[in-house]
């Protein structure tokens, strides 16, 4: 079956939004070929036990049995829903009921649809806690549903066939969070005896599958092709299969060396990828220095990315939502919960101590995309520059700024929502009307079409023009070669000055995403979060109104925010300045 098409047939509900972003995003012309020959290699236990060293595995007893727990009695929150499959099954979306035929082929799928449900849940994000709970209580009921759950996947999804044999990504994932479950109960006898012959077979089956259809090709490089091999090199050192972990860590250094930027940053424009490729890379890079081969472009590659997160990084411990976000995870560490807002200073506890020297963030931190100002009490980011060829992953968020005051978080980002479930949600979020950015007569500055859901052109020519300990100004030219410029000042508070170029009259509107409760008096707008006062003072000869929204804090989850609409209208050129000032 031709990969690019069965992509597009399952992740649509719609006619209109067939995907034609996916053909340049995912591999060209690649046919799905499931092995004609499966090998049969056993287990390596003393693999497993090194494997078991990595910070993957569950460690800390009291959060591991709570998350096990959790999951035994309920299921697990995925995409922001509760997901129970010895329910509602592997190939289901439990939002609508349908459920995606067993031997593939075609059916009719219902509106609201998302094939990232059975995704998800096949992934077995849990198998690592059900074995961690089992290591830590000696009770083997947590081994026992682990082995029966493995069965009934196997079960319901026949080898090579079916929703979740349809990207190679998807069964590295699984594959990579049964092997974590084995090593976290490598130093037990009989359990780790029954979980081996339960999981033995299905992850030859895996592994060859994988290794037999990387998602490589001659497009731009995407995390499918560097989480593929992530997983494939988990399963060899398993296994002990030279011929994959020698594949796994030819990809993974290409990949990385593709895919991950000087600065750190990911290729994919999204703060949310950058995370799934860093948690990938780290366990694979650590898999690999284990077993005897350390790879120091892997490591290289890994420390870059830590220093990116160490910027992005919030008061609070978490990411804004920068760029897509669909919560996708290599593997979830106990106590750390998919359905939780992910606190992404975990990432540097993922790693161990060597051989990554993870510096300290200073004042301001400028990368290729992005800048970060902090000070003792302020955490500002701002986007500005280039992205990738094709913006799969990207939003029109030239110019785009957060605000937080110490852990609170102000000026927000509006999130992703949903993919191709909800495509009208998904292009509004990803909008640049629904971003912290002037727009110019109600025009999009990146050119993108409402059917494709996963492209954007990159026709902004964004840069960054000056940075200082307390400021940064960029600047882009995406509304018919008009700049429009930006700086960006920690004063006590926020500082925002916008100046347009042109000439004639135009019409200027600004949407702030703000969090807590806000209200309006004339150019001045008054909030109260967390405990603490605070004010935007609007610029002369502008109008304001505050609108309740909907904006995405995770993946198929809305939340109520409030928006400050900013309207001006008048001759170019023009300059702009709003004060945000706190007092806490």
């Amino acid at each position: 079956m031709n990969f690019l098409r069965a992509s597009n047939r399952l992740k649509t509900t719609d006619p209109r939004y067939v995907l034609p972003g996916i053909r340049r995003l995912a591999v060209s012309k690649l046919k799905m070929r499931f092995p004609r020959r499966i090998p049969h290699l056993e287990v390596d236990r003393a693999s497993l036990r090194c494997l078991a060293d990595t910070p993957a595995c569950p460690s800390e007893s009291d959060p591991v049995i709570a998350a096990a727990d959790r999951f035994l009695v309920g299921g697990i929150n995925l995409l922001g829903r509760d997901m129970q499959p010895w329910i509602e099954g592997w190939r289901s979306d439990p939002r609508t009921g349908f459920t995606w035929p067993a031997g593939g082929g075609k059916r009719s799928i219902p509106p609201g649809t998302d094939v990232k449900a059975p995704w998800e849940i096949s992934r077995f994000y849990f198998a690592p806690w059900l074995a961690g709970a089992t290591a830590a209580s000696g009770d083997k009921r947590y081994a026992d549903a682990l082995c029966e759950l493995v069965t009934d996947w196997e079960a319901e999804n026949p080898p090579g066939t079916g929703v979740n044999w349809q990207v190679p990504m998807e069964a590295s994932i699984r594959a990579a969070n049964w092997v974590i479950a084995l090593a976290t109960l490598s130093d037990m006898d009989s359990e780790f005896d029954a979980i081996a012959n339960a999981m033995e077979a299905p992850l030859n089956l895996h592994g060859a599958f994988v290794a037999r259809n990387l998602e490589l090709g001659p497009g731009p490089p995407t995390n499918h092709s560097l989480v593929g091999a992530a997983g494939l090199a988990l399963v060899g050192v398993a296994l002990r299969s030279r011929q994959w972990t020698r594949l796994a860590r030819m990809t993974l250094e290409e990949q990385a060396r593709r895919q991950v930027k000087a600065d750190g940053s990911h290729v994919e424009g999204s703060i949310s990828y950058h995370r799934f490729c860093m948690e990938a890379l780290a366990i694979a890079a650590w898999a690999f220095r284990i077993s005897g081969d350390a790879s120091e472009a892997l490591e290289e590659a890994v420390t870059k990315m830590l220093d990116f997160t160490s910027a992005y990084t919030r008061p609070d411990g978490t990411a804004p939502e920068l760029g897509d976000a669909d919560d996708g995870r290599f593997v979830v560490p106990s106590g750390m919960f998919a359905h939780e807002k992910i606190r992404h200073e975990y990432l540097r506890w993922l790693v161990p101590p060597e051989p990554y020297d993870i510096k300290e963030p200073a004042p301001c931190e400028v990368f290729d995309a992005y800048a970060f100002l902090r000070n003792r009490r302020d955490w500002i980011s701002f986007r500005c520059g280039r992205f990738g060829k094709y913006g799969g992953h990207v939003h029109a968020d030239q110019l785009h700024v957060t605000w937080s005051r110490g852990e609170r978080n102000v000026l927000l980002d509006p999130g992703t929502g949903d993919y191709t479930g909800n495509p009208d949600l998904r292009n509004r979020l990803r909008s640049a009307s629904s971003h912290n950015a002037p727009i110019l007569d109600g025009a999009e500055p990146n050119r993108w079409d409402a059917g494709d859901l996963f492209y954007m052109s990159d026709n902004t020519k964004a840069e960054l023009l000056s940075r200082g300990d307390d400021h940064v100004q960029g600047r882009h030219s995406g509304y018919a070669g008009r700049a429009v410029t930006r700086e960006v000042r920690l004063t006590n508070g926020l500082r925002i000055d916008d100046s347009i170029d042109g000439n004639g009259e135009h019409a200027l509107n600004w949407t702030f995403v703000l969090g807590g409760q806000w209200k309006l008096e004339g150019g001045r707008a008054t909030g109260a979060l967390g405990g603490a006062q605070f004010e935007i003072i609007l610029p002369e000869g502008c109008e304001g109104g505050l609108e309740p929204i909907e904006i995405s804090t995770a993946y198929g989850e809305l939340c109520d925010a409030t928006a400050l609409q900013v309207a001006w209208k008048g001759n170019l050129p023009a300059r702009f300045g709003f004060r945000f000032a706190a007092a806490d």
